[in-house]
Parts: C-alpha cells; structure tokens; sequence
C-alpha cells in the first residue's frame, strides 16, 4: 500500500482540475488580513433578537406534554429562549467549543449556515470541500465567505471529509447511493482548500469496504496523513463509520493508538458509535484529548426494516431526546475521561433540511445548552 502522499490521480476528474487551478489562484491572491477580534456582546445581542422574534416576547419554547419523548425533551431542552445564560465570559471561554456540523445545516447556503450556528452559540462551523467547490462556483470567493463568518461572530474551523489518504479509497457503493465527487479530492487540493479556508481540523475517514486493508497498513497510513497534516498546522480526526472500512470505535482507536500521533484524534459520531456497536467501557478508557470532536444526534436504537444503513444514517437521524439513543450514558462515558472538548449536532434528516437557520439554530442552542449544563434547571 503506498503512502498517504502518493494517492492515484491518473483518473483525476474535471472537478478536480477545476480545484487543482481555482483554490491555487485563492491561496495565492486571496489571503485576508488577520480577522478582527469578534466583540462576543454583539453576538449575544444579535442571537438574543433573533430567539425573541421566533418565539415572541413572552412566550418560552418548551416541550408540549403530548410528545412521546416530552420527558427526556424537557430535560434535554429545558430551556427558556431568548433568556441569555448568566455565565460570565471566563466561564464561557472555558467551556468546550460549540460547533456546528455541516449535516444539520446541508440544506442552507452559507451565510444561513453561519446565522444558525451564531443563534446555537457556537463558535465554529464545520464545512465540506464539495460546499466549497459549490460556492466558489456560484461566484462567492473564498475573501466573501471568510467576511460572512467574521461578521457572524463565527469561524470556519472545519474540513469533512478527507478520504483519500489510502491508495483503493473508492466505497463499495453505487453512485445513486453515494456520489463519489463529494468526496474524490486528492490530496494537495484537500489541502490547499483548508489552507485557502483558514481551518484548524480536519476529518478522514475510510470509504473502501471492510477487510480491504489491515489494521497496521491503516494505522501506517493515518500516521503518514498526520505528518502532513502537522507539517500544515491541522488537526487530524478519523471518523469511525459502520458503512465503511472502519467500522467502530475499538477499530478507529487501534488506529489512532498505533500512528501515535500528537495531532490525531477520534470523531465520536453518536449515530456511527451505536450503529457500529457500542462500548462505554472502551470509550472511558481512551484519553479525552484523543476524542477530537462529538457529534451529538438520536435515532431507533434499530434499523427500520426495509432501510438500509447508509439510508438511514443520512436520512433518518433526529435531534436528541426525540429518539432511543442512550445519550446520558455515552456522555457520562466520555465526562469521565474528559472527553467533551469539542461537540456540536449533527442531525441528517429531512425534518432539518425543510428548518429555517432560526430554527435550527434555536433546537441546536437548547440541546447544547442543555448537554453543557447552561442552561436553567428544568
């Protein structure tokens, strides 16, 4: 197997020659000034107008009784929106970093993407390269879409995902089930987006079938990927998932164990945790430090018949609390080993895709007001 730096690209695609020439022109003409330092009042103010324009002026957001869930609701989104937390900002900075993930907001173009991350209180957005390309081609310049989050008091952190860091990376999927241009970008232009981007992290993850490859050529390959990812100054995060080569956590932390490296990390996706089956035990062992980032979603404890995995995990996801997820515990789990670092909602489904960014950014600031407990006692 050859090394993360050598991907094929004989069959390099249109797209990614487009790429190849566009983020090089960005990266060498469009590099912004330092952003100004965010006024975190404005952003409170902002985000509470917003809330109080959703919900009017008196009437707070909760749960009504007849909801199925309405008791694990209540607690998960006790809430009254538009009620700024009286955290000091000391205790704010300290808290983990809030982030959205692009699933809950695949539907919004960027700058409502931004505006529902602001109202959740999140500090950071994740974003895809195929957005990316997406936006460029719609005209907006890598300069304009760094404006758009300086404004928004948010930043693009982000980049998910990266698969091609194994030489056979192709899944074993159809294209009607999962188009390979979202993901086909080799690797210098991977890098050259998240350069042109400003990003600190990034998320890799194995496409290719279970048993393609072992788990020491995997563990050789990952640590190849973190080399050049330290040499950019990013953050390396594998994300186990149950459709691909890597399918669980103990899989995806023998990996991240071998390569040893200082900036490799684990994404702890809830969906992908429960699917690929879980492990508390395991996941309270692995040092906090090496859970780069939670994604916090619900579901059916099982597939629904007649459902595919892949199927269901970009379609049938729901917010926390409104599934059968045993979230209290898998979060105690990682509390435990301090663990919750970086944690946002990653929620694919289409009751999110019909939301508005209010919306969205409304049910994501009370699911992790809740899961950081700042919010008021229920």
């Amino acid at each position: 197997m050859g090394d993360a730096n050598h991907c094929a690209t004989a069959d390099e695609s249109r797209l990614g020659r487009f790429v190849r020439a566009r983020v090089g022109y960005l990266v060498k003409y469009e590099k912004p000034k330092t952003s100004p330092v965010c006024n975190p009042r404005a952003v409170l103010r902002d985000r509470d107008q917003a809330l109080r324009c959703e919900r009017g002026p008196d009437l707070p957001i909760e749960p009504t009784q007849s909801h199925p869930a309405a008791r694990q609701l209540r607690r998960l989104l006790s809430i009254r929106v538009g009620r700024v937390a009286s955290s000091s900002l000391s205790t704010i900075m300290n808290s983990p970093t809030r982030i959205m993930w692009n699933g809950t907001v695949r539907a919004l173009p960027l700058p409502e993407q931004l505006r529902a991350a602001a109202i959740a209180g999140c500090e950071a957005l994740a974003v895809t390269p195929s957005d990316y390309i997406k936006w460029l081609g719609s005209s907006t310049s890598t300069r304009d879409m760094l404006s758009m989050a300086r404004d928004s008091g948010v930043r693009i952190t982000h980049l998910d995902p990266f698969v091609r860091w194994v030489d056979r990376w192709k899944p074993d999927l159809s294209e009607d089930t999962f188009p390979l241009d979202s993901i086909a970008f080799e690797l210098d232009d991977f890098f050259r987006m998240a350069a042109a981007l400003e990003v600190t992290s990034f998320t890799a993850w194995g496409g290719f079938p279970v048993g393609r490859y072992t788990v020491p050529e995997l563990t050789d390959a990952f640590g190849a990927l973190c080399r050049r990812a330290q040499r950019e100054g990013l953050q390396c995060m594998l994300e186990f998932i149950p459709v691909f080569g890597i399918r669980d956590l103990a899989t995806a932390w023998a990996i991240v164990d071998g390569a040893a490296a200082p900036n490799g990390s684990i994404v702890l996706d809830l969906w992908h945790y429960i699917r690929g089956g879980r492990d508390d035990a395991l996941l309270g062992r692995i040092p906090g430090e090496k859970i780069g980032a939670v994604q916090l979603c619900d579901a059916t404890l099982e597939v629904p018949k007649g459902v595919s995995l892949a199927f269901d995990g970009l379609n049938n996801r729901r917010a926390p609390g409104e599934g059968e997820f045993p979230i209290d515990e898998i979060l105690d789990a990682l509390r435990s080993s301090g663990g919750i670092r970086r944690i946002g909602v990653e929620v694919f489904s289409s009751e999110f895709d019909r939301m508005s960014a209010d919306q969205i950014g409304l049910r994501c600031r009370g699911i992790l007001d809740a899961t950081l407990g700042q919010g008021p006692a229920p």
